[in-house]
């Protein structure tokens, strides 16, 4: 993976886990902290679309990426009424907010319900 350009390894991080099975809700989002952690949602293989983000953020970090370039967001998307978690890289783009897309941060009338990030051994609010 590292021989690609960033936007190509984001790409094959979006397209591997649009492949996972979902589920209607898998773990409780607002509690991180308190999720299993991805070995143990890989072996239980309980996805929802929040738990794809931090799936993702996982990879990402596993690959390289450092984890002050990676923030997962709860957004409120009104205009296409939907609440989720994101992946947030650079500041540039979001990773689950279109299932198997690298997406430019939208310009949508949207909330940021919550932000974490991970520093080094568990994901903290900021």
């Amino acid at each position: 993976m590292k021989n690609r350009s960033e936007i190509d390894q984001l790409q094959e991080v979006v397209d591997f886990w649009s492949k996972a099975p979902l589920a209607v809700m898998a773990y409780d989002p607002e509690k991180l902290n308190e999720c299993p952690t991805p070995w143990e949602m890989m072996t239980e293989n309980d996805w929802c679309r929040n738990s794809i983000a931090i799936g993702m953020e996982f990879t990402l970090r596993l690959s390289g990426w450092k984890a002050d370039r990676l923030k997962i967001k709860m957004i409120r998307d009104y205009d296409v009424s939907d609440q989720k978690l994101i992946v947030e890289v650079d500041e540039k783009y979001f990773l689950n907010y279109e299932h198997g897309a690298v997406v430019p941060i939208p310009e949508t009338n949207r909330d940021v319900l919550d932000i974490w990030a991970f520093s080094g051994k568990n994901y903290e609010r900021i």
